[in-house]
């Protein structure tokens, strides 16, 4: 017949009996050598009185399966009284014959070797896994926690090998209800890349699920990394208060590292900014970071009584219980704030690795550009805000100041005084003296300026040798006024500059929000309209602004006084 011919050629050893009676109706080639009998002895004998079972403890690769069609351990007995270890795996051939190959057992330990080889080796996690739940094979990783589950799940289900992981488990139900799975899961402290395809049989059922798995948890925590450090590039791009960089960067060091992250300005006195912690149920004693600080910025080494003594910590060595590891901020030679970042020195707690400390300089360096970008920036504010010559706030700055304070009072129903100062005699000193000691003078009158003012009021030079005052939430032109004659006071004192004494006065005019005078340009006006009333009156004196004297005040000249009671301005 000709299928006889087929499976004489199998290299397989097939052994077909009576499904009735397991009497061996035919044997291949291999068979016949498998077995060590001849063909014709074999006929007519029972399949099972050439076998017995060898109970297996289980292969490395997992347990032995029992479905329909898998194989089973036996030994076959042959005439010389010996036992060859084979695997055994049956067929039902219609009502009436059974299909039995046998496979040499020492080749499925080698294979099973080989494979087992390669699971020891492999960074990857394999696993097939019947419709039950139950391991069939499995074996790889690098990460422990998931070798030790397939491990206990040689003898127990899945579903309770890794029952304190809810998140993989329910993909594994949803793949075992035919759906694949792709997904990186959290899992045991760390990342794990899974994949589950659930594999049919001829019905269409899942039969099992074929599932690998690569721990990831080096590669996400670079991508995680890799964004914080992007997230904060960023907002040090856009930033314009530090406190709020500082903030997001100790709490993402500190989330990131799982570590107690506290910053320290070491430009005198170590002072601590601010701190965050995570992971990490206790803090690290102040006075322990606070002499870290203090040890000089790069540290390069512990003294073995854990006080930094000009060393850095490697991160590896604990100090006073701490692991610890610190970045500058600013140039190496002169830092202006320091990072700590430190641990609990304990069986639960890894020390800090090298890439922990590359990431916390990463952090520290984007930090450090971000305070040479913003001390730039604020010393452009601040020259374009003030007067370079006396400090003052410079014009442009006061008009917004007083614009500011004048539109609020009138919301709230509070009232505004502007001072308008202007130096006699200021021309006499450049001209007697030069460009130099009226420079000094300058620089003297802004001072007692500030003197003179109240601490809410607001001093600005407007050029030249013209000042003015902006005075806040006043009652009347009384609080004003008396600002104004301590100004004419003490800028009328001698002024020492270059060995010699010099004089001036001030001419002061005053003006106060209310009828007739409401914005902020018709009140600085007003008070200049009083400022040259004051000196076409001698100069060395206070004027209140009265409504009258704005007639003909273009010209910057004063009337002669109020115009008479019914007479014509």
């Amino acid at each position: 017949m000709r299928w006889r011919t087929l499976v004489d050629r199998l290299p397989v050893a097939v052994v077909i009996v009576a499904s009735r009676t397991d009497r061996i109706l035919y044997v291949n080639d291999c068979a016949v050598g498998f077995l060590g009998r001849p063909r014709r002895e074999l006929r007519g004998e029972t399949l099972a009185g050439l076998l017995a079972p060898a109970p297996r403890p289980g292969t490395p690769l997992g347990y032995e399966d029992d479905s329909p069609g898998s194989g089973r351990a036996v030994l076959i007995r042959r005439p010389d009284g010996s036992t060859v270890p084979a695997l055994e795996t049956a067929f039902q051939h219609g009502r009436r014959a059974g299909v039995h190959m046998l496979e040499d057992e020492r080749s499925g330990q080698r294979l099973r070797r080989q494979i087992q080889t390669i699971f020891s080796h492999s960074p990857v996690s394999l696993a097939l896994i019947d419709r039950t739940g139950k391991l069939a094979l499995g074996g790889g990783g690098d990460m422990p926690a998931v070798s030790e589950g397939l491990a206990r799940a040689s003898h127990m289900s899945m579903l309770d090998a890794f029952a304190d992981e809810s998140e993989g488990l329910d993909l594994l139900r949803f793949a075992l209800a035919g759906h694949p799975v792709s997904q990186t899961i959290n899992a045991y402290g760390g990342s794990y890349d899974l994949t589950l395809t659930p594999v049919t049989d001829e019905s269409g059922q899942v039969a099992q699920v074929v599932a690998s798995g690569l721990n990831s948890t080096a590669r996400e925590r670079s991508r995680s990394r890799t964004t914080d450090l992007a997230y904060i590039a960023h907002e040090a791009l856009k930033t314009t208060d530090s406190a709020v960089l500082w903030t997001l960067a100790v709490d993402t060091l500190a989330c990131g590292l799982r570590a107690h992250v506290s910053v320290w300005d070491v430009l005198d006195e170590p002072t601590l900014v601010c701190a965050a912690a995570s992971g990490t149920p206790l803090d690290p004693p102040v006075e322990l970071g606070r002499q870290l600080a203090a040890g000089g910025v790069p540290l390069d080494g512990v003294l073995s009584d854990g006080v930094a003594g000009g060393g850095r910590p490697d991160g590896r060595t604990a100090v006073d219980g701490w692991y610890t590891i610190t970045a500058a901020v600013g140039p190496a030679e002169h830092p202006e704030r320091l990072i700590l970042a430190q641990r609990p020195a304990s069986d639960e707690n890894a020390a800090f690795s090298p890439d922990d400390e590359q990431h916390i300089q990463a952090i520290a360096d984007v930090l450090g550009s971000a305070l040479t970008r913003l001390a730039a920036e604020q010393q452009l504010l601040h020259s374009s805000r003030h007067d370079g010559l006396t400090g003052l706030i410079n014009r442009v700055a006061m008009i917004r100041h007083l614009r500011l304070v004048v539109n609020r009072g009138v919301l709230e129903g509070r009232r505004t005084g502007v001072i308008f100062v202007d130096l006699d005699g200021f021309k006499a000193v450049n001209d007697t003296y030069g460009h130099k000691a009226g420079d000094a003078v300058l620089r003297a009158v802004a001072d007692r300026l500030r003197d003179a003012v109240r601490s809410e009021d607001v001093v600005a030079r407007l050029g030249g040798d013209e000042f003015a005052v902006v005075c806040s939430d006043v009652p009347g032109s009384a609080e004003v006024e008396g600002v104004a004659n301590r100004i004419v006071d003490r800028v009328a004192e001698p002024i020492p500059a270059g060995g010699a004494t010099l004089a001036v006065t001030a001419s002061v005019g005053v003006a106060i929000s209310g009828s007739g005078v409401t914005g902020p340009d018709r009140l600085l006006n007003a008070a200049d309209i009083a400022m040259y009333a004051a000196k076409r009156g001698g100069g060395g004196r206070c004027v209140v602004y009265e409504p009258w004297m704005r007639i003909n005040s273009h010209s910057r000249a004063e009337p002669a006084g109020p115009p008479a009671p019914g007479g014509s301005p």
